[in-house]
C-alpha cells in the first residue's frame, strides 16, 4: 500500500492519491437501439403560448433557485447559532439539490404520465412543504439534513424537471434563448431572494425564515404551474424509456464527464461568498450585496449564452466557454481577490460561467443527440450530477478547514484552486466532443472559426482584467516601485533601481552585495540562516533588498544600516533572534542609525532579540508600510536622539499581539500614523514621546491597552480612529498639527482590519505565468499552456499553517491563552475522551515538557510557513538535561510523551546537553504516535521510541551515538534527514524475540552534519541493543559518512538472530562489503508489514 495513504492511520492530513485503471472507449453504435421517433405531439413552435410558458417557468425558477442559492445566508446564521461546522452545513445545503437531481429519473416517468402542469403543481407543493417542515428542525441538523433534503429535493426534482424541459418542446429557432430566460429567472430570484433572506434572518430568525420561504414557494410556483402546457398524459411507453445505453457512446461519456466535473464547483460561490466576505472583514450586508451581484451576473450569463448558442457558436461550444470562465475566474482571479474591486472581476466572470452552465446543458444534450430524445436523456445526465452536487461544496469546505485558517484570503485559496481545476477538466471533456463526431446532428452548428473569433477577444478581455488585478501586486511587490509617504520627499527613495539586479541564496552573497558601493537590487530567495546568531547584515546606500515571492527570509539575523541613504527593504521575513534566556541584547530585525530616505514595506517581523525595528539617531524621511509586527515585547522604536528633526510615515501596518513600542515615536518633528491596525496590544499602542508632533488618522485599535498616549511636551492631532474593546489611556489632542507634504488616500477606518489582514506582509505576483496565450487563435496550444494552472491546484497542498485551527488551545510568548506548552497541556483533563488541539505561536520555549497519558487524542500544531518542510519551523522546545542528572533516559527528554494517539507537527525539539551522557530530545512512550515535519537534535540517544506503532515523516534527526533507539519501538521513518554530528551508531534496536517490531528507514538522506567535522566512514547504520534487533534501511541516500561494513555488533553479543537489511540504497555509503550477517533484500519492506 502507498506510504502516504497508510500513514492516514496516524493523521488524516497525510492523504494519498487514488489510482485508477484507464481504458480505451469505443462507440458500439451498431449494438445501440435506434433513437425513438416523435414521442410527443409537435406543437406550434416559437409562438406566444411558448413565451408564456417561458415566463411561468422563469417564475418557478425564480423562487426555487432563490431558495437554493440563499443557503449561504442561512448557513452563516446556522454556524453562529448551532455547534455545526461549515462542512456539515454545506452537506445539508447540498442534499436538497442532490436529491432533486436523483429524483429527475422518477420525474421523467411522472411527467410522461400526468403532464408538465400537474407535475409542476405537485412539485411546488412539496418544495414549500420541505421549507415549512425545516422551520421546526433548525437545531436538529441531522433531521434537517434528511427531512428537508428529501421533501424539498423530491418537490424540486418534479417541478424543476417540468419547467426545464417544457419550454424546449415549444421552441426550435430560439430554444437556447428561451432556456436562458427560464434559468435567468432563477438567477434573478437568487439575487433578490438572497437580500430578502438576509433581512428575514436578521429581523426574525432562521425558523421563521424557512416558513416564509415555504409560503413564497407555494404562492408563486403553484399558480405558475397553470401556465405550463398539457394536463394530459404525454407520449407512449416507448417514449418513456430512459436511454442508459448512451453510456456506450464516447460522445455521451465526454458530455456526462465534463458536466459532472463542472458540478463540483457549481455551488461553491453562492455557499462561500457570505463566509468569504465575513472572513475578509466585510459586514453581512456587504456579503449579501456581493452574493446578489454574482447572481445578477449569472442572470446575464444565462440570457447572453442562450443568444450566443442560438446565433453564433452552437450549444456545445457555448457550454465549453462557460466552463472556461468558471475555471479561469477560480484559478486566477479569486486567489488575488484582496479587495472588493478585484473580487468583482471574479463575480462577473464566474457568475456568467455558472449561470450559463445550467441553461446550456439541456440544449447541448438536445443538439448532440436529437431533440426527440431530450426527455429520455436529461434524467440520465442529471442523475450523474449527484456526486458533484452532494460532495462538491463540502470538499471545498474541507479544504478551507485544512488550510488551518479561519480568516483572510489564504484560507480560501485551496478551495478556489480546487474549483478552478475541476471546471478546467470539465471544459477539456466537453471540448473533446468536437473530436468524436463524424458528422453533426441536424440541429447543431459546428463553427470552429466562430468559436475562435468569439473566444479570442473574450480571453483578451479576461487577460486585461487579470492583468489589472495582478498589477496591484506588481506595483507593490515590484523592485522598481516608488516609495510613498515621507520617503517620497527629500529627493525620493528609489533604492537600487537602475542598478544591477542579483539573486542571493546565501549569507555570503547577501553581505557582498548589500555592503557594496553603487546601486543594486538584491533579491533574497529562500531562507538565509544568519551566523553568528543575531548578526545584523550591513546595508549601504542605494540598495533594494527584496524577497522573492513568499520565500525571502533572514532567519536568526537582521539588517543594519549606519549613515546610509536611499534604501528599500521589502517582502522579507525577519526575526527569530530571541533565545528566550532573558539576557539583554541588541539584536534587532532592522536597525537604522542616522539614515535618510528608507522605505520598509510588506515585511513580517516576529520573535526578535531586542526590537523588531529600531529607527534611531535622527533617521529621517522614512516610510514603514504594510508590515506585520507579531508576538513581541519591544516592537518598533523611533528616536534615541535629543534632536527634533526627523520625519516619518507609518501606515497600514498590523501590530498583532505585541506589548510595547507600537510604535514609540520619540522627538520626531513630524510623524504621520494612519490606517494601522493594532490588535491584542498589552502595554500601549501609538505613543508620542518627548517633543514629537504626531498626526494619527483612521487607526483601528482593537483589544488594546492604552491605545493612544503622549508625553506632556508632545503635540497630538488624532481623528477618525476606532477604539474597539480597548482600555486605559486615549490621549486628547493638543498643540498645532501639521499637513504632510505628500498626497495620500485614507482607507475608511471600518475597512482597516480587513484591508490590513489581506495586504500586510508578503506579496505574491503572477507575472511569471504566461498569460500571453490569450492572444492565440490556436485553441489546442492554449490548452497546453493553460494546463500549468492545474499544477497550482496541486501545489496548494503544501500549505502554510500560520493561525490556530478553530477550537485550539493557543500557546504564545505573549497574547496566547498560555505562555508555555506545559501549561496548555496541564489544562487538558486526563479523563476527557475528546480530541484536544494545541497551536504554538513562534518562539523558543525553554524547559522540559511532559505529556501524561490522556483518554482522548492530542494534536499539537506549530506555526510554520510550510508544513511539509522542517526548515520552515519557527517553534523550538529546548532543554539541557542528561540522563545521569535526571535519573533515567526518559526523565532527561526535552519532550516526554506518555499518551497514545498523539500527533506533533513542525516543532524543533532540542536537548543541548552534548557529549558525556545520554540526553534525549524526545521520549515517545505511547502507541500510535506521529511526528511530521519536526526536528530532533541531540548527541546520544536523541529519539527514544519505546512503544509500538510510530511514524516519523519529513523530519530531521541529529545525533552521534544510538540516537534512534528503543526496547519496544515499532517505527517507520519516511523521507527523513538523518544528520551525523559525531562518529558512532545511528540505530540501537532493543527488540525481543517475542515481538514483531521493526525500525524501517525509507527514502531518507543520511549524511554528516555540515560543519560538525565528522570524518568519512565513521558511522554505522546500527548496532543491536538486544540480540533480536530488526532494522531495514531502504531507498535511501547514504553519504560517505557510512562505513563500508554498514553495521556493527554490540561488543561480543551474538548476532545470529539480528535482522539488519538494506534495499535500493544509493550514494557512496551504500557501497562496500557489509558484515556477513547483514542481508540484502530483493524487494522493499512495505509499510503494511510494519504498522498495523
Amino acid at each position: 500500500m502507498d506510504v502516504e495513504k497508510r500513514t492516514e492511520a496516524f493523521v488524516s492530513r497525510d492523504g494519498a492519491a487514488v489510482t485508477g485503471q484507464d481504458g480505451n472507449e469505443t462507440d458500439n453504435s451498431s449494438t445501440i437501439p435506434p433513437p425513438m421517433t416523435t414521442p410527443y405531439p409537435e406543437p406550434t413552435f416559437d409562438d406566444r403560448k411558448a413565451w408564456i410558458t417561458v415566463v411561468a417557468s422563469s417564475l418557478t425558477m425564480f423562487v426555487y433557485l432563490g431558495n437554493v442559492y440563499s443557503w449561504g445566508i442561512m448557513q452563516v446564521r446556522l454556524v453562529e447559532t448551532t455547534s455545526s461546522s461549515l462542512t456539515t452545513l454545506t452537506f445539508v445545503g447540498s442534499l436538497a439539490t442532490s436529491f432533486m437531481i436523483c429524483f429527475s429519473i422518477l420525474s421523467d416517468k411522472i411527467v410522461c404520465r400526468i403532464g408538465y402542469r400537474l407535475s409542476a403543481l405537485i412539485g411546488g407543493f412539496f418544495m414549500g412543504l420541505g421549507e415549512v417542515l425545516a422551520s421546526f428542525l433548525t437545531h436538529h441538523v441531522i433531521a434537517l439534513f434528511f427531512l428537508h433534503g428529501l421533501v424539498f429535493g423530491l418537490g424540486g426534482g418534479l417541478c424543476i424537471f417540468s419547467v426545464s424541459t417544457a419550454p424546449m418542446s415549444l421552441f426550435k429557432k430560439h430554444k437556447a434563448l428561451a432556456m436562458g430566460f427560464v434559468f435567468g429567472g432563477g438567477s434573478l430570484g437568487s439575487a433578490i431572494m438572497s437580500v430578502v433572506t438576509n433581512y428575514l434572518v436578521k429581523d426574525l430568525d432562521v425558523a421563521w425564515t424557512f416558513r416564509i420561504l415555504g409560503f413564497i414557494l407555494w404562492g408563486v410556483s403553484m399558480p405558475a404551474s397553470y401556465f405550463l402546457p398539457s394536463r394530459k398524459r404525454l407520449g407512449n411507453k416507448s417514449s418513456r424509456q430512459l436511454q442508459w445505453y448512451r453510456f456506450k457512446q464516447p460522445r455521451f461519456l465526454l458530455l456526462v464527464g465534463g458536466t459532472v466535473l463542472a458540478c463540483f464547483p457549481l455551488f461553491i460561490p453562492p455557499y462561500f461568498i457570505p463566509i468569504f466576505s465575513r472572513s475578509m472583514g466585510y459586514s453581512k450586508e456587504i456579503g449579501v450585496i456581493i452574493l446578489a451581484a454574482w447572481n445578477l451576473a449569472s442572470t446575464l450569463g444565462r440570457v447572453v449564452a442562450g443568444w450566443v448558442a442560438d446565433s453564433v457558436l452552437g450549444p456545445v461550444e457555448s457550454l465549453a466557454i462557460c466552463m472556461l470562465f468558471m475555471a479561469l475566474s477560480s484559478l486566477v482571479v479569486w486567489p488575488l481577490s484582496s479587495s472588493i474591486g478585484i473580487f468583482s472581476i471574479y463575480l462577473i466572470f464566474n457568475g456568467i460561467g455558472c449561470g450559463a452552465f445550467f441553461s446550456l446543458t439541456p440544449i447541448a444534450v438536445s443538439s448532440t443527440f436529437g431533440g426527440e430524445n431530450t426527455l429520455s436523456i436529461i434524467p440520465v445526465v442529471w442523475t450523474t450530477w449527484f456526486c458533484g452536487f452532494f460532495f462538491g461544496t463540502p470538499i471545498a469546505s474541507g479544504l478551507y478547514s485544512l488550510s488551518g485558517r479561519s480568516d483572510g484570503l489564504e484560507a480560501f485559496r485551496p478551495a478556489a484552486y480546487y474549483a478552478g481545476a475541476m471546471a478546467l477538466a470539465g471544459f477539456a471533456c466537453v471540448l473533446g466532443i468536437r473530436f468524436t463526431r463524424s458528422k453533426p446532428a441536424p440541429e447543431e452548428k459546428i463553427n470552429i472559426k466562430a468559436i475562435m473569433r468569439l473566444s479570442t477577444p473574450l480571453l483578451v478581455v479576461f487577460q486585461v482584467a487579470t492583468a489589472a488585478s495582478s498589477a496591484v501586486y506588481e506595483r507593490q511587490a515590484g523592485c522598481t516601485a516608488s516609495a510613498p509617504g515621507f520617503a517620497s520627499l527629500n529627493g525620493g527613495t528609489t533604492g537600487g533601481a537602475g542598478g544591477t539586479t542579483v539573486t542571493v541564496t546565501t549569507q555570503a552573497d547577501l553581505e557582498k552585495y548589500a555592503s557594496a558601493s553603487g546601486k543594486d537590487v538584491i533579491k533574497v530567495s529562500g531562507r538565509i540562516t544568519v551566523t553568528p546568531y543575531g548578526k545584523e547584515i550591513k546595508v549601504s546606500s542605494d540598495k533594494t533588498v527584496i524577497g522573492v515571492g513568499t520565500s525571502g527570509e533572514l532567519y536568526q539575523g537582521g539588517l543594519g544600516l549606519n549613515s546610509a541613504k536611499n534604501v528599500i527593504i521589502r517582502n522579507l521575513k525577519i526575526g527569530n533572534t530571541n533565545l528566550g534566556d532573558g539576557v539583554e541584547n541588541d539584536r534587532d530585525g532592522v536597525q537604522a542609525d542616522t539614515v535618510s530616505n528608507i522605505w520598509i514595506d510588506h515585511c513580517l517581523f516576529e520573535n526578535g532579540g531586542d526590537g523588531l525595528m529600531d529607527l534611531r539617531k535622527d533617521t529621517t524621511y522614512f516610510t514603514v508600510s504594510n508590515n506585520i509586527f507579531r508576538n513581541h515585547d519591544k516592537t518598533f522604536g523611533i528616536g534615541w536622539t535629543d534632536n527634533v528633526t526627523a520625519r516619518g510615515t507609518i501606515n497600514h501596518n498590523w501590530f498583532d499581539s505585541t506589548n510595547q513600542r507600537n510604535p514609540s515615536a520619540d522627538n520626531l518633528a513630524q510623524v504621520h500614523l494612519y490606517n494601522n491596525y493594532l490588535y491584542g496590544v498589552t502595554s500601549y499602542g501609538h505613543y508620542a514621546r518627548g517633543s514629537s508632533n504626531a498626526k494619527v488618522e483612521n487607526v483601528f485599535f482593537e483589544n488594546t491597552k492604552n491605545p493612544l498616549t503622549k508625553d506632556s511636551g508632545a503635540v497630538l492631532n488624532a481623528s477618525g480612529n476606532t477604539y474597539k474593546s480597548c482600555t486605559g489611556t486615549i490621549a486628547s489632542n493638543s498643540g498645532t498639527g501639521f499637513t504632510p507634504g505628500y498626497s495620500y488616500t485614507l482607507t475608511a477606518t471600518a475597512d482597516v482590519p480587513a484591508y490590513v489582514k489581506a495586504n500586510a506582509a508578503f506579496l505574491e505576483t503572477l507575472s511569471a505565468i504566461p498569460f500571453h496565450i490569450y492572444h492565440s487563435t490556436n485553441m489546442m496550444k492554449f490548452l497546453g499552456i493553460l494546463s500549468s494552472l492545474v499544477v497550482l491546484a496541486g501545489n496548494v497542498l503544501a500549505a502554510s499553517r500560520t493561525s490556530p485551527p478553530s477550537g485550539s488551545i493557543v500557546v504564545a510568548k505573549s497574547g496566547g491563552q498560555y505562555t508555555s506548552l506545559q501549561a496548555a497541556i496541564n489544562s487538558i483533563s486526563t479523563s476527557s475522551t475528546a480530541t484536544s488541539t494545541i497551536f504554538i505561536q513562534p518562539g523558543t520555549y525553554s524547559g522540559q515538557v511532559s505529556i501524561p497519558s490522556l483518554k482522548g487524542k492530542l494534536v499539537i500544531y506549530a506555526y510554520t510557513t510550510n508544513d511539509q518542510d522542517y526548515t520552515k519551523n519557527q517553534v523550538i522546545l529546548t532543554n539541557t538535561l542528561s540522563a545521569a542528572d535526571a535519573g533515567s533516559n526518559d526523565l532527561s527528554a526535552t519532550l516526554r510523551v506518555a499518551t497514545n494517539y498523539f500527533s506533533l507537527y513542525n516543532v524543533n525539539v532540542i536537548n543541548g546537553y552534548g557529549k558525556g551522557s545520554q540526553a534525549l530530545a524526545i521520549s515517545a512512550n505511547g502507541q500510535y504516535q506521529g511526528y511530521y515535519g519536526c526536528s530532533f537534535v541531540g548527541y546520544q540517544d536523541t529519539v527514544y521510541t519505546n512503544k509500538p506503532h510510530q511514524v516519523y515523516k519529513n523530519s530531521y534527526i541529529e545525533g552521534a551515538t544510538d540516537f534512534i533507539f528503543g526496547n519496544d519501538g515499532n517505527a517507520w521513518f519516511e523521507k527523513c534527514t538523518i544528520a551525523i554530528n559525531g562518529a558512532g551508531y545511528i540505530t540501537a534496536s532493543g527488540r525481543d524475540s517475542a515481538d514483531s517490531y521493526w525500525y524501517v528507514i525509507n527514502k531518507a538522506t543520511i549524511a554528516a552534519k555540515s560543519g560538525a567535522g565528522v570524518s568519512k566512514e565513521s558511522t554505522v547504520l546500527g548496532r543491536p541493543w538486544r540480540e533480536y534487533a530488526r532494522v531495514v534501511v531502504q531507498n535511501s541516500q547514504l553519504s560517505d559518512v557510512v562505513k563500508p561494513v554498514g553495521w556493527s555488533a554490540w561488543g561480543t553479543n551474538p548476532t545470529a538472530n539480528v535482522y539488519y537489511a538494506e534495499y535500493g540504497n544509493t550514494g557512496t555509503g551504500a557501497s562496500g562489503t557489509r558484515v556477513s550477517w547483514a542481508k540484502k533484500l530483493s524487494s522493499a519492506v512495505t509499510i503494511d508489514s510494519v504498522l498495523p
